[in-house]
């Protein structure tokens, strides 16, 4: 988009086209009236005096710093004449131009144009009215804190459709206005990232210098992965995507008559940590997919013939079933069940479940559980 050229040099008349001849030319933060410097040269090593007193001309050279201004002008009778707030200085076209760290909850202003604003402690950012910043007004965030932090657009505007935009822990977010809302976008990925707004993403990276943004601390074959509202992401080798685990448990007193889930408590391997082998023997991929889960092991020392059964159960229901029957004395009943299931990566479980009804309790050895990845 075309710009007025601005004047070389500064240069105020009056509505006749009679110059200004001693005028005072009052310079302040946009917005404010905290005096801004301006400058006698592009060096800006020597400060012009504030206010800025015009020649016979009405002229003076006025160099400015970053940032904007607001000027007032005043006759050499230091009467007001006229007020023009909002004017842009060196380096405030340049995103990042000037950078900002706060601690608190601040009020975005027409001043924070291009800024970067860093911000370290669990804080919100207050924007102005759409209509005042006007479409293309752009800054940027930066949350240094280890919690996240709010995008507040005025009154009823919206940022990105929603009330508020929040930005976890060590995000960066553009945010620009369009003249009516406000919206986010982050250049770093080619779209905006929150973990609050996408849950989980999974990037590839295809060479050792792929996402230059992150500081190139992925490698290739690796995959950038996080799940939760507010994680960092972390990069991780592909193959351990495939969310394969064993656990084994050595021998579980079965009682008569009661469907029982097996607590493996001893990992053979778990490839991303997904089986539970503490307190809920369960297996919960966090990556959508189908998977091949199997269970093996067997009852021991029946005297009568007994039929016993083992299950896959799939979030608490039997999805499988494998039945087994002993006809013989002091006979073992050995079981392998097995199931291909389509979990959705996020609360869909997998358990391993025998039942017998034989007169008293009997020992199910040797068990094992197991889960293979099989398609996406």
């Amino acid at each position: 988009m075309a710009k007025i050229s601005p004047q070389g040099i500064f240069t105020a008349v009056d509505a006749t086209g009679t110059p200004y001849s001693g005028g005072l030319l009052y310079t302040y933060e946009a917005g404010t009236s905290t005096p801004k410097a301006t400058y006698t040269s592009s060096a800006e090593d020597t400060a012009n005096a504030n206010p800025v007193v015009l020649d016979s001309n009405g002229r003076a050279k006025i160099w400015l710093e970053s940032g904007a201004y607001k000027y007032v002008l005043h006759n050499s009778a230091d009467v007001l004449q006229w007020s023009e707030d909002n004017i842009i200085g060196e380096g405030a076209a340049g995103l990042a131009s000037t950078i900002i760290t706060t601690a608190v909850s601040i009020a975005i202003t027409t001043a924070n144009k291009n800024n970067l604003i860093l911000v370290t402690a669990s804080a919100t950012l207050s924007l102005l009215a759409a209509a005042t910043a006007g479409e293309g007004f752009l800054f940027t965030v930066r949350n240094d804190h280890t919690s996240a932090i709010t995008i507040d657009p005025n009154a009823a505007e919206t940022i990105d459709g929603a009330a508020t935009l929040s930005i976890g822990a060590g995000q960066s977010m553009n945010i620009v206005c369009d003249g009516t809302n406000w919206q986010s976008f982050n250049s770093s990925f080619g779209f905006a990232y929150t973990a609050s707004k996408y849950g989980a993403i999974v990037v590839q990276n295809t060479s050792d210098d792929g996402l230059e943004l992150l500081s190139d601390q992925g490698t290739s074959g690796q995959v950038l992965t996080s799940a939760g509202a507010d994680a960092l992401p972390t990069w991780e080798d592909a193959s351990s995507l495939n969310g394969e685990f064993a656990a084994t448990n050595s021998g579980q007193a079965i009682t008569t008559g009661t469907f029982t889930k097996i607590s493996l408590s001893t990992e053979v391997f778990d490839t991303n940590g997904w089986f539970d082998s503490s307190t809920n023997y369960r297996f919960t991929p966090l990556e959508a997919g189908k998977y091949l889960i199997i269970g093996s092991g067997y009852f021991d020392n029946f005297t009568t013939s007994i039929v016993t059964q083992s299950m896959i159960y799939f979030n608490g229901s039997a999805v499988t079933r494998f039945y087994n029957t002993t006809s013989v004395a002091n006979q073992n009943i050995g079981h392998a069940v097995s199931a291909t299931l389509d979990f959705n990566g996020t609360t869909d479980y997998a358990e391993f479940y025998v039942h017998h009804g034989y007169g008293s309790n009997r020992n199910f050895n040797n068990s094992n559980f197991m889960a293979i990845r099989v398609g996406a």
